[in-house]
């Protein structure tokens, strides 16, 4: 009996995963700038005055895809004071060691993936890598999920969760 509950249970929630993963869309052009508009105004706060760049390609498991218009990486650009890169241009290391890694020409590099949209909610995974000005550990790197809504004044950051830090 307790298998057969269990059972149950575990196909009722597949069938929820299965469901919510089929609600949630890429969203439309104008909603994809909006977004970026208000992570970027959630970021910019915190970011350095100058020397912040940001990967242009989406990050879609290991790979990085261009999916990004000139236009949105352009108004990204301005809208935090940053320079468009690709990842692989400004993060650098010498051997494989960690300790060997920089970022060339920067002191911060922003890279996200593409908006996940159910509804009037909206993901969006952000990197940050930063200079930390130790030598034995030259770079800092956070991994956070920016949770926003749709509200009537437009998408808002509502949540900031942690996903790793070293």
């Amino acid at each position: 009996m307790k298998i057969k509950n269990r059972l149950l249970v575990s196909a009722a929630m597949t069938m929820a995963v299965g469901c919510a993963a089929a609600l949630a869309q890429a969203p439309s052009a104008g909603d994809a700038a909006a977004i970026d508009a208000a992570v970027a105004a959630y970021l910019r706060p915190s970011l350095p005055k100058s020397g912040v760049t940001f990967e242009t390609r989406v990050r879609e498991g290991q790979s990085w895809v261009e999916s990004r218009s000139a236009a949105r990486i352009a108004a990204f650009a301005r809208a935090i004071n940053g320079v468009p890169v690709h990842r692989d241009t400004v993060a650098v290391c010498a051997s494989h060691s960690p300790s060997s890694c920089t970022l060339r020409n920067a002191t911060t590099l922003l890279s996200f993936t593409d908006a996940v949209v159910t509804g009037n909610s909206a993901v969006v995974q952000v990197m940050r890598i930063d200079l930390s000005g130790i030598k034995r550990i030259p770079l800092n790197r956070k991994e956070v999920e920016l949770h926003l809504t749709r509200t009537a004044a437009g998408w808002q950051v509502t949540e900031e969760r942690f996903l790793s830090i070293s």
